[in-house]
């Protein structure tokens, strides 16, 4: 991308940087912002003509929190429970510990349900079982139209110790209707 006219004369990086990103801001839309250079030689950045960036909230969508239900653990802690939505993309961040109640899987709630005639999806992650954590990865899957994920203690399935400490940890995507 090309520098707006007169750059700064010192030419450091982060003076550019900060060029790029008003000259983004002004491409995108967001109005102009004009670099105003008093007499003795000290810059500054006069307002912007349109809308004010707000550059608490991220450019590509919002972390939100999700209560998720449970089912095969308890007294369950949920660490982490949250996504994005980017248009029909969702993307979680999950991290659950508890008491493990049977061997079963382990199953909760997503933010949001996936697409019906999706192929299962899987995706590996960080899993604890009986107070250890795994040295391989554990798996998280999801099906077709599904409101759950459920969570194996190995990437080709397996079974979860009855009882003791349980952990889960994973980020993983999935297509919403």
């Amino acid at each position: 991308m090309a520098n707006p006219p007169d750059v700064l004369s010192t030419g450091s990086v982060s003076e550019k940087r900060v060029w790029e990103l008003i000259a983004d801001y002004s491409a995108g839309g967001g109005g102009s912002i004009t670099r105003i250079a008093s007499a003795d030689g000290s810059v500054t950045i006069g307002s912007p003509t349109g809308p004010t960036p707000d550059l608490s909230v991220p450019k590509y969508g919002t972390w939100q929190a999700f209560t998720p239900a449970t089912t095969g653990i308890s007294s369950e802690n949920v660490l982490i429970a949250r996504y994005t939505q980017i248009g029909k993309l969702v993307v979680v961040q999950y991290s659950v510990s508890g008491t493990s109640t049977g061997t079963g899987v382990k199953t909760f709630t997503l933010p949001k349900p996936s697409i019906t005639g999706a192929n299962l999806a899987v995706f590996p992650c960080i899993v604890e079982d009986n107070g250890v954590t795994l040295d391989a990865p554990g798996s998280l899957a999801l099906a077709s139209a599904s409101s759950t994920a459920s969570i194996s203690p190995k990437l080709s399935g397996g079974t979860w110790t009855a009882s003791g400490a349980w952990a889960c940890l994973c980020c993983f995507m999935y297509e919403t209707p």
